[in-house]
């Protein structure tokens, strides 16, 4: 009960932050959602890919390898209707009130 909602945002950020090499505070901060204050939201941006750069190394890629640059899985036509009748609703709380 005393992790709140923001608990995985936050440890993703001190994750990433703590990377030699990784993204800029401002570009985790941003793709956190968090504000940068009323002057440097103003004048501070991400810059090009660094929602990408942030989320890749957020996600546990490993920055200095090749795979850091692996393209997300794409799925066939057949396995996405394969998949498609799975009950989807057991596994992902809500799923039947996304659109589909």
């Amino acid at each position: 009960d005393d992790i709140g909602t923001h608990s995985p945002r936050k440890g993703a950020s001190s994750f990433v932050l703590g990377m030699i090499g990784g993204p800029t505070p401002v570009q985790v901060f941003l793709r956190a959602g968090w504000s940068l204050g009323n002057v440097k939201d103003r004048y501070l941006f991400s810059g090009e890919g660094g929602d990408q750069l942030s989320g890749r190394c957020a996600s546990g890629l490993p920055i200095n390898d090749d795979e850091f640059a692996t393209l997300p899985p794409h799925f066939s036509q057949s396995i996405l209707l394969s998949i498609e009748n799975q009950n989807w609703a057991t596994i992902i709380p809500g799923y039947d009130n996304y659109p589909h």
